[in-house]
């Protein structure tokens, strides 16, 4: 199943950039460019920082690139729903495993240099590692041709304002951590640590949200033959609207 899930993502890579086109470019442009600007990093403070935010960042385009959409020939072929579950698991276990991956491969290796302390790497993986969950826990058509259509993809409930908090919620905290590792002048003190302490509980329970209200909604919609006959149905009813 691993070799299926990577081969899509391979052969769905150039889709993938057009889906996080539509989606946006301007939170990865800030974070990467306007952030370090505003907080006059000094160098070590530069390496510290986008060793810790472009794995959160690639977290977040993986879930927009692939959003959880099964490839059309999946949903088409015999695959029992056991299989296409193991499917969508494997899918985000990937997306998951990226981030994680290249984070400890760079924040390990700081830390190694004894830049970042072990107490704060720790932090951070756990950060970045609730973040990389619930934000690949999304679902969004590949290519919308309509309201309609993207409408048979929506959420239950207020989805997109719990998946913007869970945002916020993990860049500021890895900011956060960044800042008080990078700012020797200031050390930590008890109050920052209850502050950062409450801040990833914060990340922590808005997790625990995204997983148990919408883990099971983005299953059944990524390998529902039914939403995917629903989306054709409509895809046929914009086309003939537009063609009259």
């Amino acid at each position: 199943m691993l070799r299926l899930v990577l081969n899509d993502y391979k052969y769905g890579f150039n889709q993938g950039l057009i889906n996080v086109a539509r989606s946006g470019w301007m939170i990865y442009i800030y974070m990467l460019v306007g952030v370090p600007l505003m907080f006059h990093f000094d160098v070590t403070g530069i390496v510290t920082f986008y060793c810790s935010m472009i794995p959160m960042l690639l977290a977040m385009l993986l879930s927009r690139m692939y959003a959880n959409v099964m490839n059309k020939t999946l949903l088409l072929c015999p695959l029992s729903k056991q299989e296409r579950k193991d499917y969508f698991n494997t899918a985000l276990g990937v997306r998951i495993a990226i981030p994680t991956a290249l984070f400890l491969l760079l924040d390990g290796s700081l830390t190694i240099l004894d830049i970042i302390p072990p107490v704060f790497f720790l932090l951070m993986t756990i950060v970045l590692v609730l973040y990389a969950v619930a934000v690949n826990i999304y679902c969004t058509p590949k290519a919308p041709t309509s309201r309609a259509i993207s409408r048979s993809y929506d959420l239950p409930g207020t989805y997109e304002v719990w998946n913007g908090l869970m945002q916020v919620s993990g860049l500021l905290n890895m900011l956060s951590l960044v800042s008080a590792v990078t700012d020797k002048e200031n050390p930590v003190t008890r109050g920052d640590e209850i502050v950062i302490g409450v801040l990833i509980a914060v990340e922590l329970l808005l997790c625990i949200k995204i997983i148990v209200t919408y883990y099971k909604p983005v299953l059944w919609q990524t390998t529902s033959y039914e939403v995917q006959k629903r989306v054709e149905v409509m895809n046929a009813e914009n086309t003939a609207k537009n063609r009259k």
